[in-house]
């Protein structure tokens, strides 16, 4: 909420610079007018226009203002450009590898979160389901066969089975080809995926419920974060804001 708050002051900010630089160039434009007119010895009024004797402290004067004005538009024109193209200053950026690094490891496993660390990510994009014994696991799809062949859904398998399965061998999202590196990465429950990430990348934790949970998967989750010290390198999320109220 903060930046957020610091993001919409910040573009307030940016769209009066701009505002302010239009109004002085306008400005600029009249006093140049005003000095040339004055330089004819030219004076316009509503109701006619006359020739007078030129007043060179009126023309000095004028250009004086002229170059202050010119230096306060240029200024205030200046620092919007700067503040639209410094995305430092404009702009808090966050990089988040989505299913802990799917496009360089498989998706949702150790080895993904190193290629996230390895990339500088801010954040890793984790999936959280509850298995049969209510184990905590990170899986996106409610169902194994994707990622490891095996076509059973999360709900009806215990976790001891599921430490059997081969989340490497089935990897081409990213690369398009089989990588035998990847060969035997197992698919890694909530607590050895927090203790990994740790010191390495950021988690933005989704829970996915499935309607098929044993427990309180919501109150696990942060229990494990609570227990591992983990709440300052976290953020939980969901498509069920139900699950973010709680």
């Amino acid at each position: 909420m903060k930046n957020v708050f610091i993001n919409r002051c910040i573009a307030f900010e940016e769209y009066f610079r701009l505002i302010l630089s239009i109004f002085i160039f306008i400005l600029d434009i009249g006093f140049i007018s005003a000095t040339y007119y004055q330089y004819k010895g030219v004076n316009i009024s509503k109701n006619n226009i006359k020739k007078e004797k030129k007043s060179i402290s009126k023309i000095v004067f004028n250009l004086v203002l002229i170059l202050l004005i010119s230096y306060i538009e240029s200024v205030a024109f200046s620092s919007h450009i700067n503040g639209m193209f410094n995305t430092s200053f404009s702009f808090y950026t966050t990089a988040i590898a989505h299913r802990a690094g799917a496009e360089m490891a498989p998706e949702n496993t150790l080895a993904a979160i190193e290629e996230a660390s390895n990339a500088k990510a801010d954040y890793a994009e984790i999936d959280v389901q509850e298995t049969k014994d209510g184990e905590l696991i990170v899986l996106h799809d409610s169902n194994f066969k994707r990622t490891t062949g095996v076509d059973k859904n999360v709900w009806d398998v215990n976790y001891n089975e599921v430490k059997t399965y081969d989340a490497g061998s089935f990897y081409y999202y990213g690369k398009g080809y089989y990588d035998e590196k990847f060969v035997g990465e197992k698919i890694p429950t909530l607590k050895e995926m927090i203790k990994y990430s740790k010191g390495k990348v950021k988690l933005l934790i989704e829970i996915k419920l499935n309607g098929h949970e044993k427990g309180d998967v919501v109150k696990k989750v942060v229990q494990l974060i609570k227990e591992n010290n983990f709440e300052n390198q976290c953020i939980v999320a969901s498509m069920d804001k139900t699950i973010l109220q709680k």
